[in-house]
């Protein structure tokens, strides 16, 4: 659903997904199809995640100030 959600993104967007744990299958997907993602601990057995097209740097940007870097 992931995957298939992140084709509907317009430039400059990212999409923000609440998963309840670390998907390292759909890390080594995302990298694969051109995705970057950064995620931080959410507390109570949730992890945020931001997804951004690699070559979108408006996106990267928002991703990364969303997740507080």
């Amino acid at each position: 659903m992931i995957l298939e959600e992140l084709t509907s993104l317009d430039d400059g967007q990212f999409l923000h997904v609440i998963h309840r744990r670390e998907p390292h299958c759909l890390f080594r997907a995302l990298e694969e199809f051109g995705y970057r993602y950064c995620s931080r601990d959410g507390g109570d057995s949730r992890l945020d995640i931001w997804i951004w097209l690699a070559t979108d740097l408006v996106a990267a940007l928002g991703a990364k100030e969303a997740a507080g870097e």
